[in-house]
């Protein structure tokens, strides 16, 4: 998303508040400051653009409430009027952790069972919606950098038999759980649940960034994307065949900065798609973690330890082969080459 000044796009109230007919609306301000909503539509506007709060908000103190206040930056690819607040993003928060209500009691109890304590809640401001008429989980992604301004990925009533999910409005993008400024390396997981139970366990290591896409494993972002993952991209994608071969296919756009991690299990094949969230609920500590890093695999030493599986030739002979390819100097011909023998097991 590309910023530009405030005062090459003129500050609109309108693309952050809804009025009525009447010009009339709720001043989040005063919502914000008395922490619900008021009682009277205290803002008013001009057909010029001009606003006024008649409970006393300066212009000053309504956009510092939006999260716009003067001279900053904001993004022409973000339509403010489709996210949600900080302050929105706070009441589903305190919903899912104080609501007394049953399907507040249900969230908490399925966070609980994946491993996610009321103090992760906190920290990611998780919450509880309605949308709709149905209830979900709120993960909040970040839609900027003034961190005022979210997407809205939900989880819909998880405590029942629904494994729907629903993320209007959300664009294919990474979203970092943990991102520390001296960053040298990602993790990368397949899911959001992955990344927010690792990011928190990751919080003190000051190196070491985690991330997830909001697209799933199958979507390849586009490079403005793929740019913001520090350093080498470390991938821990489900022990599955999606989650495998999306870590191939992922690892593959990397190139030299992408490394397929296999995610710490006690089983040599998981009998269903062990992630991170399995292995750390399971006891596995962070130090196992860094140690799959340590001992992950390029793209082309897997498909090598494949094509020998696969084929009639000894170990030494793939070897000789791989090196054979490896000297073309254009870099298409040597995954074409790879493929090729992969694919007939010669």
């Amino acid at each position: 998303m590309k910023p530009i000044n405030t005062l090459d796009k003129p500050f609109s109230i309108r693309d952050f508040v809804t009025f009525d007919r009447n010009g009339r609306a709720y001043c989040p301000n005063c919502e914000q400051n008395k922490g619900r909503r008021p009682s009277q539509k205290s803002l008013a506007v001009l057909e010029s653009g001009a606003y006024k709060c008649h409970a006393g908000c300066t212009p000053d103190e309504i956009r510092i409430s939006l999260g716009v206040p003067k001279n900053s930056s904001i993004s022409t690819s973000l339509d403010v009027r489709s996210l949600h607040t900080l302050n929105q993003a706070t009441k589903a928060m305190d919903w899912l952790l104080q609501g007394q209500d049953e399907e507040s009691q249900w969230a908490r109890q399925w966070l609980e069972q994946r491993g996610i304590s009321p103090e992760i809640v906190r920290h990611y401001r998780l919450g509880l919606v309605n949308r709709n008429g149905t209830t979900g989980v709120s993960i909040p992604i970040p839609a900027d950098e003034s961190g005022q301004h979210f997407y809205q990925k939900l989880r819909l009533e998880p405590w029942t038999s629904n494994k729907s999910w629903t993320q209007k409005g959300v664009p294919a993008m990474v979203y970092f759980t943990h991102k520390p400024d001296q960053a040298k390396q990602s993790y990368l997981c397949e899911g959001e649940w992955d990344a927010i139970l690792l990011g928190w366990a990751m919080r003190e290591v000051a190196d070491i960034a985690i991330a997830t896409f909001t697209c799933g494993c199958n979507v390849i972002l586009c490079p403005e994307q793929l740019q913001r993952l520090p350093g080498q991209v470390f991938i821990f994608y489900d022990r599955d065949e999606p989650g495998q071969k999306g870590a191939e296919k992922l690892a593959r756009v990397l190139g030299d900065r992408g490394w397929i991690a296999q995610v710490p299990c006690k089983e040599a094949t998981p009998s269903k798609g062990w992630d991170i969230s399995d292995a750390l609920n399971s006891g596995f500590t962070i130090e196992a973690i860094r140690t799959a890093a340590r001992t992950a695999t390029r793209l082309a030493e897997l498909e090598l330890a494949q094509l020998s599986r696969k084929s009639k030739l000894n170990y030494e002979q793939c070897l000789n082969r791989i090196d054979e390819i490896l000297l073309i100097e254009d870099t298409a011909r040597q995954l074409w080459e790879l493929n090729l023998h992969y694919s007939r097991g010669v």
